[in-house]
């Protein structure tokens, strides 16, 4: 069995000794695809050579796809695409089972080498693959009721009978890889999406338009957690087309500092906000701190914007208002 992968406008990073790919012909072929050489954090695949072990392992846990030099040479003499050789499901199904009895891996990172493992499913694999993944992976990740983020206290909203504590965008509760993101915004609709819960749209600086067609993904049935991120376009009409798109169940929104087209626009809605318990307004200036609320804007408009959503009838109870800070002042 074999599926396929492409990767047209996509970024890259190599890793170990890959000569023939980094030679300039091959270079200027991979950019006529759309491709850029990045870092690995921010890469949607990797192309592995001999060498690299660890940054393998990094790419892996993260989620990223990798695919070997033959692989992207394959790629380049395909308009972009690759046919890769995939496992059978038993074996696949062993890959999730030895994830869940890995007792030091965080559960962010047990989520997104799962991502990685369904990427490597065919067609006629991904049905049963899912159905063990939602009967076994989710039930056990969610019956410890928290996860374990690196380096952070606070415990990660599931966005499902939760008592609020404020997300961590990069480490949600099964958090759309950046490969899905990219896949969903260009139309590539899949299966496997269904199982996404959070939205980190924090580095990826999509149009409207393929904001758009994201969020209009028939497979998303129940996202909670919405992060637009530092968008390269005005968000206001989206966030006031919200009700038209089935897929939203929307507990947490991060907005990137922009107060008026919430104000203005979000109040469009009667149902997709209905149960949204924090909004997170990034990239503010810390000014005060009280009981239900944290930060500010700056000369009253903290203050201002609460009030506003306060009197906003499109919530079922008063969501919690977060200024999150930049810096102090």
């Amino acid at each position: 069995m074999s599926t396929t992968f492409t990767i047209k406008n996509k970024s890259y990073h190599c890793v170990g000794r890959v000569s023939t790919i980094r030679k300039d012909e091959n270079v200027a072929r991979l950019e006529e695809l759309g491709c850029a050489s990045t870092t690995l954090v921010q890469a949607d695949f990797v192309i592995a050579g001999t060498g690299g072990k660890k940054k393998l392992e990094l790419a892996r846990d993260r989620g990223t796809r990798v695919i070997t030099q033959d692989e992207a040479l394959e790629a380049l003499d395909h308009e972009g695409v690759v046919e890769l050789k995939s496992s059978d499901i038993s074996q696949i199904i062993g890959e999730l089972r030895s994830l869940l009895a890995r007792p030091h891996l965080s559960d962010s990172d047990r989520w997104l080498m799962c991502a990685s493992i369904l990427d490597q499913c065919d067609v006629e694999q991904i049905q049963p693959v899912l159905e063990y993944v939602r009967s076994a992976f989710m039930r056990a990740v969610d019956a410890n009721q928290t996860w374990a983020p690196r380096n952070a206290k606070h415990r990660l909203m599931n966005g499902v009978n939760s008592k609020w504590e404020q997300g961590n965008p990069g480490q949600e509760l099964f958090v759309a890889p950046p490969a899905w993101i990219l896949e969903m915004a260009a139309g590539e609709y899949h299966p496997k999406h269904a199982l996404v819960r959070a939205l980190n749209l924090d580095h990826q600086r999509l149009t409207a338009r393929k904001l758009r067609a994201l969020l209009g993904n028939p497979h998303l049935e129940g996202i909670h957690f919405l992060n637009f991120g530092r968008r390269a376009f005005d968000p206001g009409e989206i966030l006031g087309e919200l009700d038209a798109y089935e897929g939203l169940e929307l507990r947490e929104i991060w907005l990137y500092d922009f107060r008026e087209a919430l104000l203005k626009h979000l109040p469009r809605n009667k149902t997709a906000l209905r149960k949204v318990h924090t909004i997170v307004f990034h990239g503010c200036l810390m000014r005060y701190q009280d009981e239900d609320h944290y930060g500010s804007m700056g000369d009253g408009d903290g203050r201002r914007v609460i009030s506003e959503i306060e009197r906003m009838s499109a919530f079922d109870e008063r969501p919690k208002v977060v200024f999150q800070a930049i810096g102090n002042r």
